[in-house]
């Protein structure tokens, strides 16, 4: 029997080079971004969109990646912290395209879309991940400022969910400071919706309103939310009921 013999000719070996870069929690919120369709609820609420080969809901998610992170930046380090920590790979973009002009760009596209993109992200929680919403929890929190700041040519409630900063009850104890008030709703130690105030708004009416805001938002009806504030608010008793009642 004629034997065949092969000859395999080797090409010349080349060596691999490796870079070791700290991803951290990036690769898992990366995936959590991906479940919730971050980028798809932002790129179907907003027109505009970069001159470059993706979308601002795709670039925005290195903001909302570093904003996870021990080392938050400013916009004009976000090109220079997506190289070093391998975000560009993890991405699929140019560690380039996070410039600080496209990036403030984006987040003034979003602004006035924030709360049909949070309602997007928030159905999908519910829909992926089963997320329960039949009892809340509602507080309020402030937030000073340093620095001076330049409010001269925006007037209170002048722009949509864009709080005033001004003076108020503080409770960092910080009374010489210029704040604003966040209220927020959680559904165990998920926060679930949230609403910015002038820095001179109390407590009153403020949870209750977020909640029926919720419910408008997603199409629930009366009898789905209830809510739990701090016995210490005035209205406690009032957050207590169902909602719209």
């Amino acid at each position: 029997m004629a034997r065949l013999n092969l000859l395999v000719m080797s090409k010349p070996k080349t060596a691999t080079e490796y870079e070791t870069v700290q991803i951290g929690a990036a690769l898992l919120a990366r995936a959590l971004l991906k479940e919730l369709g971050v980028a798809s609820a932002i790129d179907q609420s907003i027109a505009s969109q970069p001159e470059v080969e993706v979308t601002y809901g795709h670039l925005l998610q290195a903001v909302i990646l570093n904003r996870l992170t021990f080392d938050p930046q400013p916009l004009y380090r976000m090109s220079e912290w997506a190289a070093r920590h391998g975000i560009d790979d993890l991405l699929g973009i140019d560690a380039a395209w996070l410039d600080d002009d496209r990036l403030g760009a984006g987040l003034d596209a979003i602004a006035t879309h924030q709360i049909e993109i949070r309602a997007a992200i928030l159905k999908r929680a519910r829909q992926r991940f089963k997320l329960p919403l039949e009892e809340l929890h509602g507080d309020t929190t402030s937030i000073y400022f340093e620095g001076e700041f330049d409010q001269t040519n925006v007037n209170p409630g002048q722009i949509e969910r864009v709080p005033h900063l001004c003076s108020g009850y503080n409770k960092d104890g910080q009374r010489d400071k210029k704040q604003m008030v966040l209220s927020l709703l959680c559904a165990g130690r998920v926060p679930v919706w949230f609403s910015p105030w002038d820095g001179d708004r109390n407590d009153n009416g403020i949870c209750l309103h977020d909640l029926k805001e919720l419910r408008q938002r997603l199409l629930l009806p009366d009898s789905t939310l209830s809510i739990y504030a701090a016995p210490a608010k005035q209205e406690s008793k009032c957050f207590q009921t169902w909602a719209g009642k």
